[in-house]
């Protein structure tokens, strides 16, 4: 991912957990924290809630997703 360009940069926050969160042109890869996303969460339901906005703009496939979560736990990083 480290050629690649930037589409957009955010942050997000809920409860006690934080998320930096970076868009690139990509194929649809999800790294959380260095790992893979499924890896990381472990539960099918928060899989399909970090997945939703993708789906819901008809995007997914089309961009790789990086994100930074601290703070709170699994969940509350996932909807961070």
């Amino acid at each position: 991912m480290a050629n690649q360009v930037v589409v957009a940069d955010a942050t997000g926050r809920r409860k006690e957990a934080s998320a930096r969160v970076r868009l690139l042109a990509g194929q649809g890869r999800v790294v959380v924290n260095g790992k893979d996303v499924a890896q990381y969460l472990g539960r099918h339901d928060l899989l399909l809630d970090l997945r939703k906005p993708l789906g819901v703009t008809e995007t997914q496939g089309k961009f790789d997703v990086g994100a930074r979560a601290r703070g709170g736990g699994i969940a509350g990083q996932t909807g961070a």
